[in-house]
């Protein structure tokens, strides 16, 4: 839901959803963001993370 802040367990259960067996995951939770993460320094944290994700799922 774009614009809407979702609540703190609902952010739980979608990440523990999308977990995966084969695919490692991590949650990055962010208490002061919303849906979309806008933060500057939020922002650089979560591409790093995802960049570092992205390269071990690839390898």
């Amino acid at each position: 839901m774009v614009g809407h802040c979702h609540p703190k367990l609902s952010r739980l259960q979608i990440a523990s959803v999308r977990k995966s067996p084969q695919v490692e995951a991590r949650f990055l939770f962010f208490p002061e963001e919303c849906h979309w993460v806008l933060g500057a320094q939020n922002g650089v944290l979560w591409h790093r993370e995802y960049f570092k994700w992205l390269d071990a799922l690839l390898k």
